[in-house]
């Protein structure tokens, strides 16, 4: 897959920008002037739930435009807000995000395994923030996450359905607990004190009536809630029929776009729903004003002061609660034992004949040794499945993060045939010399060269030949 081109609009404003099939650096001489926005943009073009940096806050405005071209085909792909048409010749297909985000990558990526189409983009993007510290399992990006045991599974075709369904299950036990604990602790470290109560048979009525009120009030605010979701939805399910362009025969001659205006009690159901939203929003101010009086006389009796925080209220409830920390701590072992054991097992049945984690080890331990950190990379192949990272910072921890990516990216290519670009969001951080982001980047250059590379840096590269991008301002003010 190489991207051609990407266009970005908003408003009156756009930006184009034109790529090479190969090496391709996003620059600038200074930071914030829009490198990781492009970058982030494209996923966003590609349907992913990708949150926007601070300068533009959201992409929901924007229109991104991007063409590709895939095993010599020609594609382009039009995302705006949650439409987005993906174009194949003269054939058009439209795609609700995020509902509809699995159908969209299958069509993208031809690949139909959901669960490599869920970690599929630890496996050609990097992220700034949270891409140099991600090796096998985590957050790529905003709520995008990646788990080598789901990736390796899948792409080796071996079912672990019931093991990572009794180590979900066992993970949620270990956190209900864990949460008992922490009330224990709360508990026990004397915080809680002797509430007296102040209010007299007069005043405990007018707490009924204000709590009988907040209850009544929360009622309202849910349907109308409700009815709010009901009338956007109903909008959006419109706005997305009259884009997929669908004509009613009404005689042999004649027919008709489908659209808000001849859709049969759409108006009316639409006028019910928002006639009813202002039956509730006058009854919520009733409601509303008669809470305010009564708190008001609240206040009259100076009596303010005795109001219950809510804090208050669960204090008092964990007065008659008793929770036996030791207890507690004793059976969060047992499950904590219990799920190291599963995991193990797990790690046992993807160890077994598994050519793509050997495949994915020596991938890493060849380029490890290029990179001069191979002592950090123990002998066996389900090393790849490694959670000790303790004492791998600063250079180890981020050409590592590096050496994974890659091991990934190559077995995405010998499974399914599919190259994909690999964006790289800047590659010098903080805790690599110049030589060291430079080697990374020449192994790219050298080993890499049937993948699209497109970096955002500050810094050159001048060893690396390439097409550099300039941003000299920032993508839209």
């Amino acid at each position: 897959m190489k991207i051609e081109k990407v266009n970005i609009q908003r408003g009156e404003e756009q930006r184009e920008f034109i790529f090479d099939e190969n090496i391709n650096l996003i620059y600038s001489k200074e930071n914030s002037k829009g490198k990781t926005t492009l970058l982030r943009a494209i996923l966003y073009g590609f349907g992913y739930n990708i949150p926007a940096t601070d300068g533009i806050k959201s992409f929901d405005d924007f229109m991104i435009i991007i063409e590709y071209e895939e095993k010599s085909k020609k594609y382009k792909i039009e995302r705006c807000g949650d439409i987005v048409h993906l174009y194949e010749n003269d054939e058009k297909i439209t795609y609700i995000m995020p509902e509809q985000i699995h159908e969209l990558h299958f069509e993208i990526f031809n690949i139909n395994n959901i669960m490599i189409l869920n970690n599929l983009l630890a496996t050609f993007y990097i992220d700034q923030e949270k891409g140099w510290t991600l090796l096998n399992r985590g957050i790529i990006i905003g709520k995008n996450r990646f788990n080598i045991e789901d990736f390796i599974s899948a792409l080796s075709e071996k079912d672990v359905t019931t093991i990572n369904n009794e180590i979900k299950k066992l993970e949620d036990e270990i956190r209900k607990y864990r949460s008992l604990k922490s009330i224990a602790e709360y508990k026990n470290e004397n915080i809680i004190e002797e509430v007296t109560s102040y209010a007299k048979n007069d005043e405990q009525e007018l707490y009924s009536k204000k709590n009988l009120l907040k209850l009544k009030e929360a009622e309202l605010k849910k349907e109308i809630k409700e009815l709010n979701d009901i009338i956007k939805e109903n909008r959006k399910f419109i706005k997305y029929l009259e884009t997929l362009d669908i004509y009613i025969k009404v005689s042999e001659k004649n027919s008709i776009k489908l659209c808000s205006d001849n859709i049969l009690n759409y108006s009316d159901n639409q006028i019910f729903y928002e006639a009813r939203k202002k039956e509730l929003e006058i009854n919520l101010a009733r409601i509303k004003d008669e809470l305010n009086k009564v708190e008001n006389e609240i206040d009259n009796r100076n009596i303010l002061f005795n109001v219950k925080t809510v804090a208050d209220e669960v204090d008092e409830m964990l007065k008659t609660v008793n929770i036996n920390e030791k207890q507690i701590d004793k059976i969060i072992g047992q499950l904590t034992r219990r799920k190291q054991k599963l995991v193990q097992d797990l790690h046992a049945v993807l160890s077994d004949d598994n050519r793509y984690l050997v495949s994915i080890y020596e991938t890493i331990k060849k380029y490890a040794k290029e990179l001069k950190f191979e002592e950090y990379i123990k002998d066996k192949n389900n090393f790849v499945l490694t959670n000790q990272l303790k004492g791998k910072t600063g250079r180890i921890l981020t050409q590592m993060a590096f050496t994974f990516k890659i091991a990934y990216l190559k077995e995405i290519k010998e499974k399914y045939g599919l190259i994909l670009p690999l964006i790289i969001d800047s590659p010098r951080t903080s805790e690599l010399t110049d030589e060291a982001s430079t080697a990374m980047m020449q192994i790219l250059e050298r080993d890499f060269k049937e993948h699209q590379i497109i970096f955002a840096s500050v810094y050159k590269f001048e060893e690396i030949q390439k097409k550099v991008i300039e941003m000299k301002e920032n993508l839209f003010y």
